[in-house]
């Protein structure tokens, strides 16, 4: 609440797209400030600035104005969701799929060690694979999809740190997806 009251979330956010246009420098000295909180107060931050980021790179307009305001009012926050399983750390083996259906897709397969992804009012920015018969780094793309999408069974994992924000596994079970999610 009190990043969201010193509008700290607007921080990267170029100014024409509300936010204050700060630099990498400005970014690095708030996140080293906030870790003398803690590794998971600062770390809710950073995720969410991550994706917030890339949404402004790469993101379509209507999704900026989807997610880039409420994000920075503190409405949303994001989670992202790139480990599996049999893939770990490694994104170009990522399962999980995304099959072309019509005007949607629809995503299958599993997810780990997704930070914040249980918490209330949170979009995923998941990785997943949309062109199997693609080269290994090729093929892939990620999706935004709201945690409480049906089809998602999120659940927490027992950890020794990270307990604030919490790390989590995620089954992706038909989840349908628009294509204006992919990101």
């Amino acid at each position: 609440e009190a990043i969201v009251k010193q509008d700290w979330l607007r921080l990267l956010i170029p100014e024409d797209h509300g936010g204050m246009g700060g630099t990498i420098f400005d970014y690095a000295l708030l996140c080293e400030g906030l870790s003398k909180y803690g590794f998971d107060f600062a770390t809710a931050f950073m995720v969410s600035t991550f994706t917030a980021m890339n949404i402004v790179k790469f993101g379509t307009d209507e999704q900026k104005e989807k997610y880039l305001e409420p994000f920075m009012r503190g409405e949303i926050r994001f989670s992202i969701s790139i480990s599996e399983p049999q893939a770990g750390s490694d994104a170009a083996s990522t399962r999980t799929r995304a099959i072309a259906d019509g005007e949607n897709y629809i995503l299958r397969g599993q997810k780990l060690w997704c930070s914040g992804a249980a918490a209330k009012n949170v979009v995923i920015a998941m990785l997943v694979r949309s062109d199997p018969a693609a080269k290994k780094r090729e093929g892939l793309s990620v999706f935004l999809i709201p945690n409480d999408t049906p089809g998602l069974d999120i659940r927490r994992l027992p950890t020794m740190a990270r307990r604030a924000t919490g790390t989590t596994e995620i089954f992706v079970d038909d989840v349908k997806a628009e294509r204006s999610r992919m990101l």
